[in-house]
């Protein structure tokens, strides 16, 4: 199966609104909401607005049909929806494409982080150690490690004391025997 590109992916969009009738900004939340989240992904499985606001109504939580329409029309949520679509509909493989592509603007941040004076050096640090486990040498080669020498341990035993771990093992004589049934009370008459 071949991985789908996301500008070939259907979903919201917002070449439905025009600038001369909507008025209204666009809704930029801060971060998507395990509600919104739950919003996009029944939009990816394909159902319609409607039946979504209804499933959340039947769990006693209210959302209009137009705060469900931002949520997906929002950048967040456009961002979000690509990511999940690349997964549901091209599997795991899918979301590996489509997430390779953010690999270079990754990398950026991290090197920005790594070489900026201004950042703190905790931060610089995990940058660079990110970057590392990324893109290095794998980490066993870089682990600093003694070259501890075997220790022997030598164990001195008497000529009684080894006569034990010679002689045979002990013979144990067992017998099976027949166990009588308990006589269950519920079939007494008395």
């Amino acid at each position: 199966m071949t991985p789908y590109h996301p500008d070939a992916l259907t979903g919201p969009s917002l070449a439905k609104t025009s600038a001369s009738t909507n008025t209204e900004t666009p809704w930029d939340p801060t971060h998507l909401t395990p509600q919104h989240v739950e919003m996009i992904k029944q939009s990816v499985a394909g159902i319609p607005i409607s039946r979504i606001v209804y499933n959340f109504k039947r769990f006693g939580v209210k959302y209009s049909s137009r705060h469900i329409r931002r949520v997906l029309e929002s950048p967040k949520g456009r961002e979000f929806y690509s990511f999940y679509s690349s997964q549901f509909h091209g599997g795991i493989e899918g979301l590996t494409h489509h997430g390779a592509s953010y690999a270079p603007e990754a990398m950026y941040t991290e090197l920005d982080i790594m070489r900026n004076p201004l950042a703190g050096e905790r931060h610089r640090l995990n940058a660079s150690q990110d970057l590392m486990d990324r893109v290095g040498p794998p980490k066993i080669s870089r682990q600093e490690s003694e070259n501890k020498t075997p220790t022997n341990i030598t164990i001195n035993l008497l000529p009684s004391q080894m006569s034990q771990f010679l002689a045979p093992p002990p013979i144990v004589e067992a017998e099976v025997v027949q166990l009588i049934e308990p006589v269950s009370s519920s079939n007494d008459d008395g």
